[in-house]
């Protein structure tokens, strides 16, 4: 299959977004933690453009990058971003969102049934675990004192299934990250969302979803374990749950074509 067409524009108040296909049908998809503002580059951008492929005859993909907003921005008001930008879409699209791009997700269905056919939430909950939220304050004061590499060091363990792999993933971060990521020069938009995830509880929104739902979650996800993804689908009236095996706080590999796809029809 030929690479799909890929170009770059801006949508509601200036979000950075990469336009993936040609399909009649709109599909936003809103990414996880942005380490650094404007359009993905290098690596990044190569995963954020691939695995489409099951989409592609259905759909323009819309993958929204969130613009930086101070530290103390509510993930209420980054969703609020995110609905300006569907409405210049012919709403309503579907929305899918992964981990930080789960939770914008659910306040814009909440908020805005009007612009959501169809929502797909992937490796995102109902709130940070208590392992979470640890997580976050130790990446925080890292982020603070300058130490990239162990920001890298505990932002690659989140997808490690196991304690062995998560002590490799650990060394791959703090050796390579830096080189592989990037260190931002204004760390203010990841600064932003770790804040926003600290206080962060998805409950009532979860409640006011209409839109038909899947949600995708990890059987080995520390940020989000299964108990904390079945709570959510227990609060969505239209929620359809998938818990894939020996996944951690990664992309499960087949989850676009086995229940993405389907679910989108």
């Amino acid at each position: 299959m030929s690479e799909p067409a890929v170009r770059e524009t801006l949508l509601g108040p200036g979000l950075p977004t990469l336009v993936i296909g040609e399909g009649p049908r709109h599909l936003v998809m809103l990414p996880g933690l942005a380490p650094a503002p404007g359009q993905p580059t290098g690596r990044e951008r190569q995963l954020a453009t691939s695995g489409w492929e099951p989409l592609l005859d259905g759909y323009t993909i819309y993958r929204l990058n969130p613009r930086v907003r101070p530290v103390g921005t509510t993930f209420e008001e980054m969703a609020e971003d995110v609905a300006a930008a569907i409405e210049s879409l012919d709403p309503p699209v579907d929305l899918m969102g992964a981990s930080t791009g789960g939770a914008l997700a659910v306040l814009v269905a909440s908020s805005r049934p009007d612009l959501v056919r169809r929502l797909v939430l992937v490796i995102s909950g109902i709130r940070l675990s208590d392992e979470g939220q640890r997580k976050r304050r130790v990446v925080v004061a890292a982020i603070e004192d300058g130490r990239w590499r162990r920001v890298f060091g505990e932002m690659f363990t989140l997808g490690g299934p196991s304690t062995l792999w998560r002590a490799a993933l650990f060394e791959l971060g703090f050796l390579l990250g830096p080189r592989l990521v990037g260190i931002p020069d204004d760390p203010t938009l990841i600064r932003a969302q770790l804040h926003a995830w600290g206080s962060y509880d998805g409950t009532d929104a979860a409640q006011s979803i209409k839109s038909p739902t899947l949600l995708i979650g990890g059987e080995r996800d520390r940020g989000f374990p299964p108990v904390n993804v079945r709570e959510l689908a227990e609060r969505i009236p239209t929620a359809q749950l998938v818990i894939a095996p020996g996944i951690a706080h990664s992309w499960p590999p087949d989850a676009m074509g086995r229940h993405i796809a389907p679910f989108l029809e």
